[in-house]
């Protein structure tokens, strides 16, 4: 029997997995010590991951679910973080897509009771109520 010096080899393309889009952010709902974030649905994710850091920290994850809604509490009131989202699919996971937001501040409001005399008295009120 014979040997061929010659093989014969075929190759086979694999299909190439499609990476999810990152999602997109929605207008957050910022309070003083609270932020709401909100994002569009990605076809295809099985879920979604998000990290936050203050200023320039370090980053830290604070959410891994299915919802397209998250509230993160017990912020500081008047400081800036930042958040970032990723889809996760079997096919691997999408870009990072970053907001940045700043919580609302918290104002005085203060209340100055006054006796006129023994029967009546008068209510001053000074300063507003802003941020969440």
């Amino acid at each position: 029997m014979a040997y061929s010096q010659f093989a014969t080899i075929s190759a086979t393309t694999l299909p190439t997995a499609t990476l999810p889009p990152g999602p997109s952010w929605q207008t957050p709902t910022i309070g003083a010590v609270s932020v709401t974030l909100r994002w569009t649905t990605v076809p295809g994710a099985t879920g979604y991951v998000i990290e936050m850091r203050e200023g320039s920290g370090p980053w830290g994850q604070v959410y891994s679910g299915t919802n397209t809604q998250f509230t993160q509490i017990g912020l500081v009131p008047g400081t800036e973080y930042e958040f970032r989202i990723k889809a996760v699919s079997a096919a691997g996971d999408s870009e990072w897509e970053t907001i940045a937001v700043k919580t609302g501040e918290y104002s005085e409001y203060t209340s100055i009771i006054r006796l006129t005399n023994a029967t009546a008295c008068t209510l001053e009120q000074e300063g507003f109520i802003t941020g969440g």
